[in-house]
């Protein structure tokens, strides 16, 4: 399967300049597309930067209903995304549903706190100068504590890092 990079980000619900972001990924670094770790499951969407000029996407959903598990690689050339040999189409469009749920979840975070001017203060997302739920977050290679901000380095808990990128296995409940 191709597309080109303008429909993967369409399709993703993501802005055009994650592309530039996912460009600036050094190996082993992500970029989040939304992590959320509740109760009742996981949701998040990410993708990492592989070496040879390749990336991976991986996403979970184990919320509301149906589980999701899609992971994949693929490559970019001349604009257009195509996809490494042996991952399937079917989860690249798992992948954008998830993808497509989580910036529902996201629209639905940020409204919670531009109705109030007062809940701003209470949103842990605007304090740590981060984007709703990690969307946009570039983190740092996953055996790190740390990731990056413009303008901060930001301490990330472990329930945080799960948020973003938890083991899909441990996550359906099966052991590893």
């Amino acid at each position: 399967m191709t597309i080109t990079i303008l429909d993967f980000f369409n399709k993703a619900q993501r802005p055009l300049y994650y592309k530039t972001k996912m460009n600036k990924l050094r190996v082993g670094e992500i970029l989040s597309l939304g992590g959320l770790k509740q109760d009742e499951g996981y949701a998040q969407a990410y993708i990492r930067k592989e070496p040879r000029k390749t990336w991976s996407f991986h996403a979970l959903w184990t919320m509301q209903g149906k589980a999701i598990w899609a992971e994949g690689a693929f490559s970019v050339k001349n604009k257009m995304v195509t996809l490494t040999p042996g991952t399937a189409d079917e989860n690249l469009t798992y992948f954008f549903v998830v993808c497509c749920r989580l910036a529902d979840l996201i629209a639905q975070e940020r409204e919670k706190y531009t109705d109030d001017d007062d809940a701003i203060q209470t949103s842990w997302y605007q304090r740590q100068g981060v984007g709703a739920l990690f969307d946009g977050q570039v983190i740092c290679r996953l055996g790190k504590t740390r990731c990056y901000n413009y303008h901060q380095n930001l301490l990330l808990s472990t329930a945080s890092k799960q948020a973003i990128s938890m083991n899909p296995l441990l996550a359906l409940g099966v052991e590893c």
